[in-house]
């Protein structure tokens, strides 16, 4: 293949054999920014073409001559030559099925290119989604709007305190309930026993001839009838030695129940038949020899607890009377103030006494004899308590329904201060009577179901309109479920009206 001379830039190249083909760099001109073509882009120049004014010999210059190449390299050379013409040249679309182009226009010889917005495509899925989510969060309305729909009202009680003029009221322990007419409470009579010992220290001295002395506990088990034993009944040891009961005592029968005997009890106390400290013995079991020969012998039996004391021959520490009448003012004292407390046990939590609705009494005063020997003693207390007692939350009630005419009232002891006078107490008919005034005070009793009934249906307004003009409310508080409510549900069930508890202190 003949080798192609290529011009550039004007400069033209000699023909013949000799002449050897330059560098692809040599091929492209160089950018000038004077040349309009060159603001295009670079231009191959076509190699075949001549110039169409030839050079005058004293324009062409001398070239250097160059030796021909060998064939190999005239071929890459050529092949590069195509490569570098395709990449300058406008190629033509290759897609047969895209459609051709408008020619873009021109201005002032450079290309205009315009562009319109398309529109954009929206898929199905998108639709199915959106329109899903819109109709689940109209249901979700839908719901809250009326199914779960809720009304919060929460209201507080008017409070007012009032004077209380002088009332008398009874209380009956049979009383079923409450009569407001006629200022009668219901109660409870309690009463009850105890006995109790207590010891005391003797300061006489003397010579003695003492017995020895002690408590027994006498058990019935024979039967229902009661059982009379007089003084100086005997009552043996199981070793022999004898004691006398000092006073004379009633066993209660046995009681029956379902056919079976439960023994009773009763305490009594004895004295030793003789003289001496043999006689102070430690507890012990004792028989009743005179119904020795009889069922009641094995029925009726006798124990003791604790030991026996005083049974001494000699010179000994002995009681005064000084000594005595102090023990026995020291645990009648002693005794008053056990019973008063274990009144209040025997007293249900709920239930009070007021002052003058009790009567405690000593029954039984067991003391040692003057001269008794021992340098401590014992005296045994017994004594009965007796009390009507009453709810405090009845008396209230009762003051409160006093002032309840037009407005159901409540009385609130925490806020109240009412006094007791002239209480009188009648244990025989199991009475109390006395006076109650001060200054109570009184909150008024609102229905909760009244209230959401009456609200059911109204608008947020109109509640407040109710609530505003409602008898007995100090203040109250609304809140709407959804928030967007504007009125409250029809039905009853799903409005909840909270009533604030009256204060406690």
């Amino acid at each position: 293949m003949p080798n192609i001379p290529v011009s550039n830039k004007g400069e033209s190249q000699p023909s013949g054999p000799q002449k050897r083909i330059r560098p692809v760099a040599d091929i492209i001109s160089p950018r000038t920014p004077s040349s309009a073509a060159d603001k295009r882009g670079p231009m191959l120049r076509n190699a075949s073409a001549k110039s169409e004014k030839p050079e005058t010999p004293k324009e062409q210059k001398s070239a250097p001559r160059v030796s021909p190449l060998p064939p190999r390299e005239t071929k890459e050379i050529e092949r590069l030559d195509r490569s570098v013409a395709e990449f300058f040249s406008k190629r033509p679309a290759t897609d047969a099925t895209k459609p051709e182009k408008e020619a873009e226009p021109k201005e002032d010889g450079f290309p205009v290119h315009s562009w319109s917005p398309e529109r954009p495509r929206v898929s199905k899925k998108f639709w199915l989604w959106g329109g899903g989510s819109l109709g689940a969060l109209a249901a979700v309305v839908l719901l809250l709007s009326t199914i779960f729909a809720r009304v919060l009202i929460n209201v507080r009680p008017l409070v007012e305190t009032v004077t209380l003029p002088p009332v008398a009221l009874k209380v009956y322990s049979s009383a079923p309930a409450i009569d407001a007419s006629q200022g009668i409470i219901p109660g409870e009579y309690v009463e009850f026993s105890e006995s109790r010992q207590f010891e005391a220290e003797a300061t006489g001295k003397q010579f003695v001839n003492s017995k020895a002395r002690g408590s027994i506990s006498i058990t019935n088990a024979y039967s229902s009838q009661p059982q009379v034993l007089v003084a100086n009944t005997r009552f043996v040891t199981t070793d022999g030695k004898v004691f006398r009961l000092e006073k004379a005592v009633t066993v209660p029968g046995a009681k029956v129940e379902n056919g079976n005997i439960i023994p009773t009890q009763i305490s009594a106390t004895v004295v030793a038949a003789e003289a001496g400290d043999k006689y102070n013995i430690g507890p012990s079991d004792f028989t009743i020899p005179g119904f020795q020969g009889t069922p009641k012998y094995k029925t009726f039996t006798a124990k003791s607890s604790q030991a026996f004391s005083g049974g001494l021959v000699g010179e000994a520490i002995v009681t005064t009377d000084a000594d005595i009448k102090k023990a026995v003012e020291s645990a009648t004292a002693s005794m008053f103030e056990a019973l008063r407390e274990s009144l209040k046990t025997k007293v249900p939590p709920e239930f009070q006494i007021i002052d003058g609705a009790r009567e405690i009494a000593i029954t039984d005063v067991d003391a040692p004899p003057v001269k008794f020997p021992g340098s401590k003693f014992q005296v045994k207390v017994t004594g009965r308590a007796s009390a009507i007692a009453f709810r405090a939350a009845d008396e209230g009630d009762l003051i409160a329904a006093l002032f309840s005419t037009t407005t159901s009232r409540a009385y609130i002891p925490a806020k109240s201060t009412v006094e007791h006078r002239s209480v009188a107490l009648d244990l025989a008919k199991k009475q109390l009577s006395f006076v109650v005034a001060g200054n109570v005070a009184l909150g008024a009793k609102l229905d909760s179901e009244a209230i959401a009934k009456d609200l059911a249906g109204k608008s947020s307004g109109e509640i407040a309109d109710y609530i505003k003009n409602a008898v007995g409310i100090e203040a109250y508080k609304m809140k709407f479920f959804p928030f967007w409510l504007w009125g409250s549900p029809s039905d009853p069930a799903k409005i909840k009206v909270s009533v604030e508890p009256f204060p406690e202190s």
